[in-house]
């Protein structure tokens, strides 16, 4: 049988070695930037066309205020939604540009390794410009943009490189709320933070 009071100091050391291992190469509190690459979608249809998921991107300025707490300011820049149809055989041209701008708290779970949980929840300016056009005729294309705050969260896992340079992979979603054209938005990254410290 194993010894209790052996047993339980054991435990307690490892556990502590882990959590100790873990946070060894932790990114440094304070300030930093970074850039995230994927695949967004805005989940508009132009014309039976759907937006499906295309190329997108994402820069962030935040700061770390300890090893599991930070705030965080972001902007993305979503692929261009298109479609086309042919009212009496002409082609007509609809776009729609997004980018948003987003202000978050940042929660950190370090695991293990220098692996952590990363969660965000904040909020997200979305702006939208619809485009409509018929190339084959001289007259001025159809614009109309609408913005809104909406409510965003994000969820992903981090690696500290090293105390200054972190790499992630997280889900962002910004959810539709109220009469609004603006539909949900998705945004699947991967990206690399520089940790001043």
């Amino acid at each position: 049988m194993f010894n209790k009071k052996v047993l339980v100091p054991v435990l307690v050391s490892s556990i502590a070695g882990m959590l100790l291992a873990a946070n060894a190469s932790a990114a440094v509190a304070g300030p930093y930037v970074g850039a995230q690459i994927g695949a967004g979608n805005v989940h508009q249809t132009i014309f039976g066309t759907d937006s499906n998921f295309n190329l997108a991107g994402r820069i962030d300025a935040g700061y770390q205020i300890n090893q599991n707490f930070g705030v965080e300011l972001g902007a993305a820049k979503y692929s261009n939604a298109t479609g086309s149809a042919y009212p009496m055989g002409l082609k007509l041209n609809g776009k729609i540009q997004t980018f948003t701008v987003d202000l978050a708290a940042v929660g950190i779970i370090p695991i293990q390794s220098g692996f952590s949980l990363v969660g965000k929840l904040g909020a997200a300016y979305v702006n939208e410009k619809a485009t409509a056009s018929i190339p084959a005729l001289a007259i001025p294309d159809y614009n109309e943009t609408q913005h809104r705050i909406l409510p965003e969260a994000a969820i992903g896992v981090s690696y500290d490189i090293n105390q200054n340079v972190v790499t992630d992979v997280s889900w962002t979603h910004i959810q539709k709320v109220g009469n609004t054209d603006i539909q949900n938005l998705d945004f699947i990254g991967a990206g690399l933070s520089y940790h001043f410290g």
